[in-house]
């Protein structure tokens, strides 16, 4: 209870815990906070040495996401790429992880910093493996970017987005919403459309409305401010459900990123030509911003895989989808464009065969299967075959050998083969595990592939959590009990089926607020009829 509701340790010696564990069990033995601080720290080192095993006995036939926190850091000012490095490497060795495939992280240059190093340290280590040496390793926080998109162009409309908040703190007599968030700033905006009318009854029947948005000189919300208010709404919710969906971390994101990415620039482009001229300046702003962190020249190539390993769209869709942007913003000609798609396909063909060549390789140091070309092992076996040997034991050889050979052309067989129906509820990993057998080593290329997060929001909510935990009451806990009570948690939450917010939603109590409102009026009116 005092680790997954984020209750404080002081909690279990309050006047009202003890009356109510009290009523329940008089008999109930009173312990002090620190036997809880001793036993949060003992569940910790249990489940901690529950987890290790679980993640060496990990196999092929573990085919579900998932996502843990194994370690939570106090890094001291100030937070160099090297020292991020060294913690995360470090956490590595203790945990015993041999293979990494890649790091998420936000645009931050103490993080561009940080993945250098450590794919330049993870190369050395003895026992640590990079996927192609770490070519694909660094992978840019996409939720980030949209972020940093997005606070660009709403910067454009920023008088109107003042007057809105000034209006929406006068309404709820309170701090409004985080001002770095721009999904907050979408949301406010959503909810303020449904009530334009009330708005504007109180411009004319309440001064204070007045006075308290002429203070800082914002003035009211006009009609031009709820035109860009209503295209606002339209242009950012694309960009809302986009983040939702890419920082998920109980399904594949990686699969639908190139889509997404792809989505987010058709977007701006059909911006770009808005007959609005602010609208116009965002989103050029908002494209400027999108190919300094996503230019489809810098591309993470890794991330383009993922859509190809989806049996709904592979290759065809990319190829597709490039045709129709590199003829939709290239001054190129014809046979210039034409090449410009022909290099890029066959950059991602031959990322493909390397990734399969290296996954192939490895499959066949686990399962003790030769892996050089079917042809030459045919001509081998029969050259080496001894003379007494019996015909029907060299056919069933070579019958076996024909087996493999099929197996090296898996890649080239799956690319030619036709797209599955498209079934937005499709579960991309099950269909990869349910296909294992047909195409073994790339079934497990596919897994680690579609396994990669595209985001770290899901992970940064921690720090959220961690904000909570060392509020101005509780910052004297050691790092030992924070990172004890923040891993204790995920590992603990991960057991119960349903998701636990331990904040109130301020639309659900009010929710609450009106339904107690109504029982008590009800009540009332009984009693004096």
């Amino acid at each position: 209870m005092i680790i997954i509701d984020e209750l404080p340790f002081s909690h279990i010696e309050k006047e009202g815990f003890k009356s109510f564990y009290g009523e329940m069990q008089p008999k109930f033995h009173v312990i002090s906070r620190t036997t809880v601080t001793k036993d949060v720290i003992g569940i910790f080192n249990e489940e901690k040495k529950k987890l290790k095993e679980h993640m060496k006995e990990l196999s092929e036939r573990d085919w579900k996401l998932q996502k843990k926190i194994i370690n939570f850091r106090v890094l001291l000012h100030p937070h160099k790429g090297e020292a991020i490095a060294n913690a995360v490497e470090n956490c590595l060795l203790e945990w015993g992880i041999e293979k990494v495939m890649t790091i998420t992280l936000d645009n931050a240059k103490n993080n561009d910093t940080c993945a250098a190093e450590l794919k330049k340290r993870l190369n050395k280590c003895n026992g640590l493996l990079l996927l192609l040496g770490g070519e694909f390793f660094h992978i840019r926080c996409f939720a980030h970017i949209i972020n940093l998109v997005v606070r660009d162009g709403i910067n454009e409309v920023k008088g109107t987005i003042k007057r809105l908040r000034r209006s929406v703190k006068y309404v709820r007599s309170g701090p409004s919403h985080v001002k770095t968030r721009w999904n907050s700033t979408y949301l406010m905006i959503d909810s303020a459309l449904e009530f334009e009318k009330v708005f504007d009854r109180l411009e004319k029947h309440d001064l204070n409305y007045k006075i308290e948005c002429d203070v800082k000189g914002e003035g009211l919300l006009g009609d031009s401010d709820w035109r860009k208010l209503k295209a606002l709404h339209t242009f950012l919710e694309e960009f809302y459900k986009l983040t939702k969906w890419v920082s998920g971390s109980k399904y594949v994101t990686s699969n639908t990123y190139f889509d997404e990415l792809t989505q987010a620039k058709d977007l701006l482009i059909d911006n770009l030509t808005n007959d609005d001229v602010d609208f116009c300046e965002m989103a050029m702003k908002m494209d400027a911003k999108f190919d300094k962190y996503c230019n489809f020249d810098s591309l993470n190539l890794i991330l383009v895989v993922a859509i190809i390993l989806d049996p709904r769209y592979k290759m065809k869709y990319v190829e597709f989808w490039y045709s129709a942007y590199v003829e939709k913003v290239s001054h190129l000609s014809e046979e210039e464009k034409y090449g410009q798609v022909v290099g890029f396909i066959k950059k991602l063909k031959d990322l493909m065969s390397r990734l399969y060549n290296h996954y192939k390789l490895e499959d066949a140091s686990i399962r003790g299967v030769n892996a050089f070309s079917t042809q030459e092992l045919i001509i081998n076996s029969a050259k080496n075959a001894s003379k007494c040997l019996k015909a029907k034991e060299l056919f069933r050889g070579i019958l076996k050998q024909k087996d493999n050979m099929d197996a090296l052309n898996d890649l080239e067989r799956y690319l030619g083969d036709g797209l599955v129906k498209n079934d937005d509820c499709l579960d991309v990993l099950g269909r990869w595990h349910e296909k294992v057998s047909t195409y073994h080593a790339l079934a497990i290329m596919a897994r680690e592939v579609l396994s990669i997060p595209v985001t770290s929001v899901a992970f940064e909510c921690t720090f959220s959590t961690a904000g909570r935990i060392l509020d101005p009451f509780r910052s004297s806990l050691t790092p030992i009990i924070v990172e004890s009570l923040i891993c204790s948690q995920d590992w603990l939450r991960n057991l119960i089926p349903e998701e636990i917010s331990v904040e109130e939603k301020l639309e659900n109590l009010e929710e609450i607020e009106k339904v107690v409102f109504n029982e008590m009026r009800s009540l009332v009116l009984g009693s004096t009829s």
